[in-house]
């Protein structure tokens, strides 16, 4: 909390003097403010990660109210060209995060909306899955501004393919709140701080970013979902396979996915698999000069991606196949599984991981874990840019942590730019 004496509230915004060391508020900054007798309390943030509310005294309680009425103008103003977000509904899976994200409503986003930022917020609790046919279809029938998802990356991508199901597109952007194991979503757009994703949706911080479609074939019937960050077949589908069966017969939160990681690293499985794909032309891959800086980034904003004109095919023994449609940052990969894939290129990449020993791979793991795919051994790990992918062999994938069959075949493409997302 930062006290102030006596500010100065113009049309720019709220000014202070030299000596008190505080440099100011614009109005585009403040989420909301409060009158309390002769103080008024102003919600902002520091560097969109961390909340900050500014207490500034005044000699009369006519004086406070005076500034704080010229404040709330000035905020209403500034938040029509903002385009600021004035009905939201928010999806909320009660399980994420063994029950934090419930609580996480509780405390603080419902008085955050509503209370600070004046907004309208529908809360509807649902499970993980591609497809929610209850609350959420019935709430859907509404118009929103925006849509919040409060879980994991499963919560945000159930959100995604259920109002693609509905409207074939994205009637406003959508925004993770962190509240799950993994977060990458939250964690590659803003951080994983719920305040960060919070507050970009408040103040209506917007950028637009790629998604995957991807139509699993099995039995020839073919199945179209979305996926916003990964798609990968051998070793994490086999985690995920384990995962739900250790789940079957004993509780264990959050080691479970661990357990699981270890019994899929010690079977040391590869699958043989026919992989045909377009390759991106023209791009640097992971030798980006740059990260990708979301709303700012000149790369993406500029990127016209373009294909090959003819697929090309191979073949082997793969411990794993993955496309990743960004940086897939989180707390087990906190630089990002590759650090230099931007959000809306265009660009997947291919990352695809030879038979080898099971010490090899673990060493393959540590170090994506710990570097990302910047550091990666040339000898059993190939990364190509690609537009679109077919892979055949395995029946088992792992999209966005959801398990997914596909016994014929399992069809990646790019959606250039097609998912608006509150981000800064």
């Amino acid at each position: 909390m930062d006290h102030a004496a006596v500010p100065r509230v113009h049309d720019g915004g709220i000014e202070r003097g030299e000596d008190d060391g505080y440099r100011g508020l614009c109005y585009s900054d403040i989420v909301g403010a409060e009158l309390r007798s002769r103080q008024l309390h102003i919600w902002t943030h520091r560097d969109l990660c961390a909340p900050r509310r500014v207490v500034m005294d005044f000699g009369t309680a006519a004086e406070a109210a005076s500034a704080a009425e010229r404040v709330r103008y000035g905020v209403s103003r500034v938040a029509k060209t903002q385009a600021r977000p004035r009905r939201l509904l928010l999806v909320v899976n009660p399980g994420a995060g063994e029950g934090r994200s419930r609580q996480l409503v509780t405390t603080f986003l419902r008085p955050f909306f509503e209370k600070i930022a004046r907004v309208t917020l529908k809360i509807v609790e649902t499970q993980e899955g591609f497809r929610e046919d209850g609350p959420l279809r019935e709430a859907l029938r509404e118009p929103y501004d925006g849509y919040l998802a409060c879980g994991g990356d499963g919560a945000f991508n159930m959100l995604v393919n259920t109002l693609l199901e509905v409207y074939q597109s994205f009637p406003a952007p959508l925004s993770h709140i962190p509240a799950g194991s993994t977060d990458a979503v939250a964690c590659t757009l803003a951080s994983r701080a719920p305040f960060a994703s919070a507050i970009c949706t408040a103040l209506a911080h917007q950028t637009v970013m790629d998604y995957l479609e991807v139509s699993a074939v099995s039995r020839g019937v073919e199945r179209t979902n979305a996926a916003v960050c990964i798609c990968t077949a051998g070793f994490m589908a086999d985690t995920i396979a384990l995962s739900d069966s250790i789940g079957g017969f004993c509780r264990l939160g959050p080691f479970r996915d661990d357990l699981a990681g270890f019994l899929a690293l010690v079977r040391n499985r590869s699958h043989a698999c026919d992989i045909r794909y377009l390759e991106s032309i023209g791009h640097s891959g992971i030798l980006q000069p740059a990260d990708c800086t979301g709303a700012a980034c000149e790369h993406c904003r500029l990127s016209e991606p373009r294909s090959a004109s003819s697929w090309k095919s191979i073949r082997g023994d793969y411990m794993s196949v993955m496309i990743l449609n960004h940086a897939c940052k989180s707390d087990k990969t906190k630089r990002g599984m590759l650090r230099r894939a931007h959000c809306g290129d265009g660009t997947a990449f291919l990352v695809l991981v030879q038979k080898c020993n099971a010490l090899r791979y673990l060493i393959f793991l540590l170090s994506m874990s710990m570097f990302g795919l910047q550091r990666y051994d040339r000898n059993i790990v190939d990364i190509i840019p690609v537009v679109e992918v077919e892979v055949r062999g395995p029946s088992a994938f792992n999209v966005d942590g959801e398990l997914v069959n596909a016994e014929d075949a399992l069809r990646v493409k790019v959606r250039h730019r097609r998912l608006p997302v509150y981000a800064k």
